[in-house]
């Protein structure tokens, strides 16, 4: 798209600043990056939504040791997700892209954080993942914290 718009010349105009409205000097050109992006992150709403289909069972069943669906719920940021051992190139990126939609960098409520699969609570530099703990209901920092004595 940038060799058919500049005619095969260098661009004249920053990648980055061509895809901005035109009020902030873009001409509101796709970004394709961004737009792959999102393709991959519909599909954790497929996951969601449709979860006896053959391909979410294959999914969960290759998955459990993370929580199954609840890998999506937990706060990765992308640069942990290379450390899944997650077999599957295709729900790999999905991972990814996800991450970069949903990673939040600040902690706004300690209690509510999620325990599982989040980037600021690891163990020898992995985020963390007890799928039995899990099962019993423990998700959440204020499951395990007692504010009362801290």
């Amino acid at each position: 798209m940038f060799q058919f718009l500049w005619d095969n010349k260098p661009d004249k105009i920053s990648r980055d600043e061509i895809v901005q409205h035109y009020g902030h000097g873009g001409i509101k050109m796709l970004d394709i990056d961004k737009f792959i992006q999102s393709l991959k992150c519909s599909w954790v709403k497929r996951i969601k939504l449709q979860p006896y289909s053959k391909w979410v069972q294959r999914f969960e069943a290759m998955h459990n040791k993370y929580g199954k669906q609840f890998i999506f719920k937990g706060n990765l940021n992308h640069k942990d997700t290379e450390h899944l051992d997650i077999k599957s190139r295709f729900l790999k990126d999905v991972l990814v892209a996800w991450s970069y939609v949903n990673f939040k960098d600040e902690i706004t409520n300690f209690g509510k954080e999620i325990i599982w699969n989040n980037t600021n609570i690891k163990s020898n530099t992995k985020p963390i993942m007890f799928y039995n703990w899990l099962e019993k209901g423990i998700a959440f920092i204020e499951h395990i914290y007692d504010y009362r004595n801290k």
